[in-house]
């Protein structure tokens, strides 16, 4: 099941180069960190399940293999949990590195309890 996300962004040309600004409302602030990294694991996932060979994709990107198994695992996060980085609704105190390293349960009810309804 794919779930459409879409990014409010505005090009702004700056001198001679344009430039991508993310539109943030006034009370949600967007975390472009976490952003990025969840393009990032949805893209090296799509890339590495095409590869004939892993080892090469990994080397040739100049990627470290212990980053790129962290970022994956934002692949398991619950759509809600991703949709709510994408539009600023996520918590601000939680930080990429704090969702890379820790362990979370694969079940995504116990993702959103624990990630989105501890603030409330």
């Amino acid at each position: 099941m794919e779930e459409e996300v879409i990014i409010p962004i505005k090009i702004v040309k700056r001198g001679s180069a344009k430039v991508k600004v993310l539109s943030e409302s006034e009370d949600k602030k967007i975390n472009k960190y976490l952003c990025r990294a969840l393009v990032k694991a949805y893209k090296w996932e799509h890339d590495l399940m095409n590869s004939s060979e892993p080892e090469l994709y990994i080397s040739r990107n100049k990627l470290s293999k212990r980053y790129m198994m962290r970022i994956l695992k934002l692949n398991n996060l619950s759509p809600k949990i991703k949709k709510a980085i994408m539009d600023g609704s996520f918590p601000q105190d939680i930080l990429l590195q704090d969702l890379i390293t820790r362990e979370l349960s694969l079940s995504w009810q116990e993702q959103e309890h624990l990630l989105l309804e501890r603030g409330k």
